[in-house]
């Protein structure tokens, strides 16, 4: 039996168990999400290999547009920003659902299944057989508990099958992927790019992607655009990737295939860069983005893609407010470049970079590029215009190269837009300026500026050779203290669930986990309660009795939650490890008046977490509610980890943040101390064994204006120490010729 009549045999048994499961039944109320999960999973398979049947009865070819988009959106459904909420893809809901362990598993599970979608327009059956028996096996595991012993498989027998199966077929995979790159004449992406008919969107639909507004609205543009235009957009690209080759001094001909990226929509404009890569001697290797943990070994999404539906939800953020750090990143560097041919302000210059993060993909469109509203074409030479786009497109490699590590200081600079500093004098610890208002500061002088040799010129001697140097400036030491710029900042002792909550109520993933110190280091997260309605939580490190005074990372801890308007102060209600909830909220209040009164003062809302784990019983609860109620806090329930009173809490927190003050700005603490003025008198002269030593503020303030490689500026030199009266001085101390004389970093031979 051939292999694929063997692949066939065992997908139409995996689907004959699938198909029977959304008529089964558990047993019990408290199986019921169970029922749910399966059932859903089950569905979403059978949609799986409808749509495979679809395919391979040809009927791809003949549907039309709105039957196509209707099939499209059945397989993405339940990721949408709409549904993803109440979605067994999204892992807080699983876990929410099915609990904590059971949870983050059959999420995987259902994501893993999730990947099938493009399997099957790639024609996969393989792929697809080994994740329907995975499923079936998982099913199995529960079914046989359930009626052998009426009760849940173990966490761990669940992981066991889930380990196996990555195990098992990780070869398989990391087999297929290579055979993509080296071997990209069967490429799946390039047939599309090849043969179809751009002037029928129904082509989109081809990939197995999303599809949505965004793609449709792409293609549809491209269509519109002249074929000059499109030609011209292709050939920047291409030739931007061979003149990086040439620039960087490496042979372009040793190379057989091209990574190609692209977004779906701009298939007419890449059909053309494939035109130019195959002249070129290359191949183009087009993969589609991993969506398989088997096929995820990088974070990069690679070949074709369409903008993930849950771009808006996973991020939290308005619609107006989501952009990409990468191409930011390239069109600053794309204006560096054009500044430096320019010999321009970069300021004054307009540039941007369409496309992709990559050497390979992006497209600096130099012909839209302008100087004070002049077109950078008539300013510069083509040769000229091409160096500036080869160097924009190999940039980021030239920097990490330089760098030597990789590119993770662009995170860090955004980092910077929601960290301040506070200025700080070393020596004193005096604040010198708070950062948070964006105001300039100069935190020491520089030096008073030299004279030109022009200001020295007479009538008689129009060119003089003598000039004075400036002066050094003020040096001092002082401490840059970042402290993190969020409007909400989240308090209590290790393992009461604040990383949980902040994974809950917002984007962000801190590290979560039943142990002290999860946490090292604070994270941030933007919560939305509403449009345009976002604030900004940072989840800090649990704090320990002795924080204030710097036990463990005390100091590093508490800084950060300074800026914080609002204070989530977070409790373990029920009491899991042993702790009474009420001595725990007055040891960290007294940490914090330890730390600063400032920040004792804060308003904070007292959060009794972990509620789920009290069952019925609520006296816990009301103990800490009037506890809040008497010592003026407002007080708030929940279980982070499963969701129940997160939103509640949420808009509690947003509604009381529009009553704050804005952000606390430290008072400047620093005196700066006027130097005293130098006069002629402030200079002393000390014999270190035959040397003459002559030490002072006008001496050093004489010595730092000295040329004294100028004949004339060294004149001026001793017309000024002999005006001083140090030659008589000196005489005075009976120095004999020849003897050395130092004065600042020179050493002088005296002569009468």
């Amino acid at each position: 039996m051939e292999e694929r009549e063997i692949l066939q045999e065992r997908l139409e048994l995996a689907l004959l168990r699938i198909r029977e499961i959304p008529g089964e039944d558990f047993q019990g109320a408290e199986l019921l999400p169970w029922k749910e999960y399966f059932t859903t999973v089950a569905k979403f398979l059978l949609l799986i290999e409808d749509t495979r049947q679809f395919l391979e009865q040809g009927k791809q070819a003949t549907a039309t547009r709105e039957e196509l988009q209707q099939r499209n959106h059945a397989l993405y459904e339940d990721i949408v920003p709409e549904n993803y909420e109440n979605s067994f893809a999204n892992p807080a809901y699983a876990v929410k659902m099915l609990g904590e362990e059971f949870g983050v598993l059959v999420s995987f599970l259902y994501t893993e299944m999730r990947s099938l979608i493009g399997f099957t327009y790639e024609g996969r059956l393989d792929e697809l057989v080994i994740r329907m028996e995975l499923f079936s096996e998982v099913y199995a595991a529960f079914v046989y508990e359930q009626q052998e012993n009426h009760k849940l498989p173990t966490y761990a027998a669940i992981r066991e099958i889930l380990y196996w199966f990555v195990s098992d077929y990780a070869d398989v995979a990391a087999e297929e992927r290579v055979r993509e790159m080296v071997c990209p004449e069967n490429n799946f992406a390039a047939a599309i790019l090849r043969t179809a008919d751009f002037t029928d969107l129904r082509y989109l639909y081809a990939y197995g992607e999303y599809v949505g507004e965004n793609e449709l609205k792409m293609a549809e543009f491209m269509n519109s655009l002249p074929e000059e235009t499109v030609h011209t957009m292709a050939d920047t690209y291409t030739e931007g990737y061979r003149i990086g080759f040439e620039v960087t001094g490496k042979d372009l001909s040793k190379k057989a295939v091209v990574d190609v990226r692209y977004q779906l929509g701009f298939e007419r404009m890449m059909r053309r860069a494939l035109e130019n890569f195959e002249k070129m001697g290359l191949q183009p290797v087009i993969y589609r983005a991993a969506s398989s943990i088997l096929y995820n070994p990088s974070i990069y999404k690679n070949g074709f893609y369409s903008v993930s539906p849950l771009a808006l939800k996973k991020t939290g953020l308005p619609k107006n407010q989501l952009f990409g750090m990468g191409g930011a990143l390239d069109s600053a560097r794309f204006k560096c470049y054009l500044s430096k041919a320019l010999n321009a302000n970069s300021n004054e210059i307009e540039g941007m970079v369409i496309g992709g993060h990559g050497d390979t993909t992006m497209i600096p469109l130099y012909s839209k590029a302008s100087y004070k509203g002049m077109p950078v074409t008539e300013l510069l030479s083509k040769e000229e215009v091409e160096k500036v786009v080869a160097d924009t497109m190999v940039g980021g490699a030239t920097l990490t190269k330089l760098l030597g590590t990789s590119a993770w200081y662009a995170p860090g600079a955004a980092g910077a837009y929601v960290v301040e500093s506070i200025i700080r004098d070393q020596k004193t610890g005096q604040v010198m300026k708070d950062m948070s208002d964006n105001e300039p500061y100069v935190a020491a002088k520089g030096g008073n500026g030299g004279w030109g040799n022009t200001h020295f010129a007479t009538p008689t001697r129009q060119a003089p050779r003598f000039a004075k140097p400036g002066l050094p400036g003020v040096e001092r030491d002082i401490v840059l203290e970042l402290k993190l710029l969020a409007d909400v900042g989240l308090v209590g002792f290790p393992n009461v669930g604040k990383s949980t909550l902040l994974s809950m109520a917002s984007a962000a993933r801190p590290k979560i986990a039943n142990y002290h110190f999860t946490t090292l280091v604070p994270n941030l997260g933007v919560v939305s309660v509403g449009e345009e309605q976002n604030f900004v939580m940072a989840d800090i490190p649990g704090i320990i009795e002795g924080a204030s005074e710097g036990a463990g990372l005390g100091h590093d801890f508490l800084r950060h939650i300074d800026r914080c308007r609002l204070l989530l102060h977070l409790v373990d209600a029920a009491g899991s490890e042993g702790r009474d909830p009420i001595d725990d909220i007055e040891k960290i209040n007294a940490e914090l008046a330890g730390y600063s009164e400032f920040l004792a003062a804060r308003p904070q809302i007292i959060v009794a977490n972990k509620t789920d784990l009290l069952g019925e019983d609520r006296e816990p609860v009301e103990k800490l509610r009037k506890y809040a109620e008497e010592h003026g806090f407002l007080f708030a329930e929940l279980s982070a980890a499963t969701n129940q009173g997160v939103r509640e809490l949420m808009n509690l927190t947003w509604h009381e943040l529009q009553q704050l003050p804005p952000v606390f700005v430290y008072e400047p603490e620093f005196v700066e101390t006027e130097a005293a003025p130098v006069t002629e008198n402030d200079w002393t002269i000390e014999r270190d064994g035959d040397a003459y030593v002559v030490t002072g503020a006008w001496v050093d303030k004489i010595m730092g204006s000295v040329n004294i490689d100028d004949y004339e500026s060294r004149q001026y030199m001793d017309r000024m120490l002999q005006s001083a009266g140090i030659y008589a001085k000196l005489e005075e101390m009976g120095i004999e010729e020849g003897a050395p004389v130092v004065i600042g970093e020179f050493e002088f031979e005296y002569v009468y």
